[in-house]
């Protein structure tokens, strides 16, 4: 199956065994690895290739932060998931794809065949576009980040003067890590400032005009301070310059402008969009080799970008699944079918909320509640009772497979859980949508220009 010319497994007749390999732990490839079994069973080996055997859940990487949750409550165990089923998890990074061969080539050299190969890489903050200065510098991805950035904050008070945060980017994941980070300073005693530096004339650029309105109020009224219209062009060790000459001093600065997927695609000769997301058509399938699928971050869903949220990866889980074995088999395949309207919540760092589905926005701790309820009940799909004790185990027996899948793929219909957390409210001059439209997903959480 893995070897130095990337030979495969064989059947006990002698036949070699097709082989699906997952490049990457990420949130599109979680459905599938949870049904290694039933891939094996169908006939198929299974490999997972990731850097570490973790995968941090972006929905819930902003309660990291500030510890409203703890680190092994926001991770799942990808090795142990694949190989509960009966799969392989190789701890290395994909280096080249060498589609003629049908191989990937690793950073350790080793080479894997496959006859069919998903792609969820995810993506990472780009930081070439500044003139920087890298010290105190902290991107919001990978999620893993969020662990050293609590540290960071908490060491403020150390200084000996009112310490200053800086984060750069006003879309969701700016506007978490800024309201995350406040409640950092004040659950430890430490009289410090956050800003947040925004280039667009408002936060939230792509949500309704009622949602930019509340999430301004909500920082100003926490004591954050907004800078919109204010592109930051320069950093150096303890300041940010503006495009207009401006200066922004500080102690530590968070990253959250844009995401960027990995440079392999393009490197491997794969057709990548203007983004550089791996080019997939409707069956998520690469267009430039059948054989390679993907989903997550770091494609492009017929050459365009989907809002980078964690819903639409964990959307194309099943779909993927499915078309894996039916290319294999020669049979027909699913398309996929992005929402085109979808709830998120955003996590104010206070246990408050901000719920944006289309144009209905609420605010306050019921938005909270919904965002934590449906974060939690998804992770409990992916943490096996041995991971986890207690409620978890017991939660996790009771389910079965079906009940399962409804969890994290179908809870109810946003229209019920906007009412749910107090009644939605319609932006300026818009209908609500059919309530039962469109399913709840995840929340926004990683993505800084939704993620």
């Amino acid at each position: 199956m893995i070897s130095e010319n990337g030979s495969s497994g064989r059947t006990k007749s002698g036949s070699r065994r097709k082989t699906i390999l997952f490049a990457g732990g990420g949130h599109a490839h979680l459905y599938s690895l949870r049904r290694t079994h039933k891939l094996r069973e169908a006939g198929f080996d299974v490999v997972l290739v990731n850097p570490s055997r973790f995968l941090y859940y972006s929905g819930m990487a902003p309660g990291l932060l500030s510890r409203i949750y703890r680190p092994e409550e926001d991770r799942i165990d990808v090795k142990y998931l694949v190989e509960k089923g009966g799969g392989t998890f190789v701890k290395d990074r994909i280096k080249k794809v060498h589609t003629d061969d049908s191989l990937v080539e690793l950073d350790s050299g080793r080479t894997i065949h496959y006859d069919a190969m998903t792609m969820c890489l995810g993506s990472g903050v780009p930081n070439k576009d500044f003139a920087m200065h890298k010290d105190h510098l902290t991107p919001v991805k990978p999620v893993e980040n969020m662990e050293n950035l609590h540290w960071e904050l908490r060491s403020l008070e150390r200084n000996g003067h009112r310490p200053r945060v800086l984060v750069i980017g006003g879309g969701p994941a700016g506007c978490e890590m800024a309201c995350n980070s406040k409640k950092v300073l004040e659950d430890h005693g430490i009289d410090g400032d956050v800003v947040i530096a925004n280039a667009d004339s408002v936060l939230l650029k792509s949500a309704p005009k009622r949602a930019q309105r509340e999430i301004l109020k909500f920082m100003r009224d926490r004591g954050i301070e907004v800078m919109l219209d204010s592109e930051i062009v320069s950093i150096e060790k303890d300041a940010a310059y503006t495009r207009d000459g401006r200066k922004i001093g500080f102690d530590l600065f968070i990253l959250a402008v844009g995401i960027k997927p990995p440079a392999l695609f393009r490197e491997s000769g794969l057709r990548v969009a203007h983004d550089d997301g791996l080019w997939i058509n409707e069956y998520l399938q690469s267009v430039t080799d059948p054989k390679i699928f993907g989903g997550g971050d770091s494609v492009s869903f017929k050459g365009e970008p989907l809002t980078r949220l964690g819903v639409f990866a964990i959307r194309q889980g099943p779909v993927l699944f499915h078309n894996l074995q039916a290319f294999l088999k020669g049979e027909p395949m699913q398309e996929f079918k992005p929402q085109s309207v979808f709830l998120y919540i955003l996590n104010l760092g206070n246990y408050e909320g901000l719920a944006i589905w289309g144009p209905l926005v609420v605010r306050g701790k019921k938005a909270w509640d919904l965002k934590n309820y449906i974060d939690t009940k998804f992770m409990k799909l992916f943490q096996y009772p041995e991971d986890r004790p207690g409620e978890v185990r017991e939660y996790f027996e009771r389910l079965s497979e079906e009940e399962a899948a409804d969890v994290g793929y179908g809870i109810w219909g946003p229209g019920a859980a906007m009412a749910a957390i107090g009644g939605a409210v319609a932006g300026e001059g818009y209908e609500a949508p059919d309530p039962g439209a469109s399913i709840v997903g995840e929340g926004a959480t990683s993505a800084p220009d939704v993620g």
